[in-house]
């Protein structure tokens, strides 16, 4: 029986179902950052939660050793909280990304290939991530590399970026001045992660 149910879990999930206690927990601090930077045809621009207010840990179990995948894994950002520097042009960033219906973006840590070192780095390391990003009720999954450093004292940095397009979530690019000023379909997110260790 308990064979059957692990081999249910790996086809349901892709992976072994974590079990014992997990490699690491981190929690997530207030510190943490997300901006998202635009362009339009003529100027570019930047909206930005600036600290996250969610009081989130993240669970990251081994996996064969080679692999970590994480069993909590979610972080969630209030799309109200994104502010782009201007009024008018936050309105319409959120108003881009619905967030009337869909007020929540998730974003939720798949895996790492690696367990960032706690010890300084001058450069930092790169670490290959999977995350799952919600907009708008759509979910894409991507691949990102991570630049992590730790500071000796039980914090970790995780800092890293990912190009998106508002198409891949059904979203229109905001327009103004009866289209003459038109945001342009590419995004790049920036991820400027803090993470202690509990």
């Amino acid at each position: 029986m308990i064979t059957l149910l692990t081999a249910i879990m790996f086809a349901v999930t892709g992976f072994p179902f974590e079990t014992g206690e997990p490699e690491r927990v981190w929690h997530v601090m207030n510190e943490s950052r997300l901006a998202i930077h635009g362009n339009t045809n003529v100027n570019d621009f930047r909206c930005e939660v600036d600290r996250y207010y969610s009081a989130d840990n993240l669970h990251l179990h081994s996996s064969h050793g080679t692999t970590y995948r994480f069993s909590e894994n979610e972080i969630v950002i209030s799309l109200m909280e994104f502010d782009c520097g201007r009024n008018l042009i936050t309105k319409d960033f959120r108003e881009s990304l619905n967030a009337d219906r869909n007020p929540e973006m998730m974003i939720s840590f798949l895996s790492l290939d690696r367990v960032p070192s706690d010890c300084p780095s001058a450069g930092g390391e790169d670490i290959a991530g999977r995350l799952e990003v919600s907009i708008a009720g759509v979910t894409k999954e991507i691949d990102i590399v991570f630049s992590a450093a730790g500071n000796g004292n039980g914090i970790t940095y995780l800092n890293g970026k990912h190009d998106f397009l508002f198409s891949d979530f059904g979203l229109v690019p905001p327009t103004r001045m009866l289209g003459l000023i038109t945001v342009k379909n590419e995004l790049e997110v920036t991820f400027d992660l803090v993470l202690e260790e509990q």
